[in-house]
């Protein structure tokens, strides 16, 4: 037997000899297996991809919605997961492969970005923004009466009709159309970088929720 694989089976059974937890089986349920290692390389993965912490219950739930996604993928859509894994591996480097839990989160995860922007182009409302500016206890902006040159004061726009339109057709159309009126003086809401980084994230995290949803009937459906 070649002396290289017989070291690299001596290191394996090192680790997991000695670290016993790592290979901890956490949960075994149709046909999923999920290590206590995987758990904590999903968290870590999830916060770099993210920026948000998740907790131990949540990341198993997301271990498991992810694998049955893209074994549902794999057998309805093979053509679409190769395309998608040539796309990775291009991206990464062909030692993608090697790391299985990372190759898998970015398969879903691009998955999941294209069911994102498919919703967001075709069935995104104005109602879904309203519904993410709620959640917000004000919308503080810098008005300007000279093109946003100089800035005249703050305003909020919480609850202001015609500013989510505005919004609403800006994040669609690209329309940047922010001119309003306040005692009849005219005003262009000065909207810098930092608020679509926020306003984009939260649209994000909003339809994410949607296509989790509906992944959960594509995976369970007949």
């Amino acid at each position: 037997m070649d002396y290289k694989f017989i070291k690299i089976l001596f290191i394996i059974f090192f680790i997991f000899y000695h670290n016993p937890s790592i290979s901890e089986i956490v949960y075994d349920k149709d046909k999923i297996l999920i290590t206590k290692n995987e758990i904590l390389i999903f968290q870590n993965l999830y916060k770099n991809f993210k920026g948000i912490d998740i907790n131990k219950n949540n990341a198993i739930k997301n271990i498991i919605l992810q694998k049955k996604v893209i074994e549902k993928f794999i057998k309805l859509q093979k053509e679409y997961i190769e395309n998608l894994d040539s796309l990775i591996i291009e991206e990464n480097g062909e030692t993608i492969r090697e790391n299985e839990i990372r190759f898998n989160f970015i398969r879903y995860a691009k998955i999941q970005n294209e069911f994102i922007y498919d919703y967001f182009n075709s069935e995104f409302t104005i109602k879904d923004l309203e519904i993410i500016l709620n959640k917000f206890t004000e919308i503080k902006l810098p008005i300007s009466d000279n093109n946003c040159l100089t800035i005249s004061k703050q305003h909020n726009f919480k609850n202001n009709n015609s500013f989510i339109n505005s919004l609403f057709n800006d994040l669609k159309n690209n329309s940047q159309d922010y001119s309003f009126k306040i005692d009849k003086k005219a005003y262009d809401i000065c909207i810098n970088n930092k608020f679509y980084q926020i306003i984009n994230e939260e649209i994000s995290r909003y339809i994410e929720i949607i296509t989790e949803n509906k992944f959960k009937v594509f995976v369970y459906e007949s």
